[in-house]
């Protein structure tokens, strides 16, 4: 894993598996866990063939307008949790100003 960005609320990482680059947001406040970019090849590395077919297969079309209704986009970051559900994270997830 190599670090690509360091401000001073989060680091951004990079790591490959199985040929698919994947993208780790680390806040510096929150020792709970990290975001992770919501991408095509997260999607794949998690057995999908998109991220529209993770979307699918999930939640699907009422949840994506859920998601939408919620934040007023569709979030480009997600969060993993220990229920084994994958959440969608807003840009205002760390409170303290930087996204």
């Amino acid at each position: 894993m190599r670090k690509v960005k360091e401000t001073a609320y989060y680091s951004i990482f990079e790591d490959v598996y199985e040929g698919k680059v994947i993208t780790f947001r680390r806040w510096h406040n929150d020792a709970q866990g990290a975001d992770i970019l919501f991408t095509d090849d997260f999607a794949r590395a998690c057995g999908y063939s998109s991220k529209d077919d993770m979307i699918a297969s999930t939640i699907g079309e009422q949840g994506r307008k859920a998601v939408i209704a919620k934040f007023g986009y569709l979030p480009k970051w997600v969060r993993p949790f220990e229920d084994g559900k994958v959440y969608f994270v807003g840009e205002t997830f760390n409170l303290m100003g930087e996204a």
